[in-house]
């Protein structure tokens, strides 16, 4: 798990679209994709529900939102 993908899926949360994500951290939409797919890969958990009307979290999810929140936040720090 690499911070860089953390970072993608706290954006993912926080715009709930992957093609906003992809605009806000200046990557392609399958670079998000793929940053997604491997964490979720790594956890052996689905992390997020894609619907037409956005992303929303699975428990799992939810679990790991307050540890990548925790992990960014200290990686922030000097």
């Amino acid at each position: 798990m690499n911070l860089s993908s953390l970072q993608t899926f706290l954006v993912i949360l926080e715009t709930g679209s992957l093609v906003r994500v992809a605009d806000k951290l200046n990557v392609t939409q399958s670079r998000v994709t793929a940053r997604l797919k491997t964490l979720e890969e790594e956890l052996g958990q689905v992390l997020i529900n894609h619907q037409k009307s956005g992303a929303t979290l699975t428990l799992a999810g939810t679990k790991l939102m307050r540890y990548a929140q925790t992990i960014t936040g200290l990686s922030r720090r000097p």
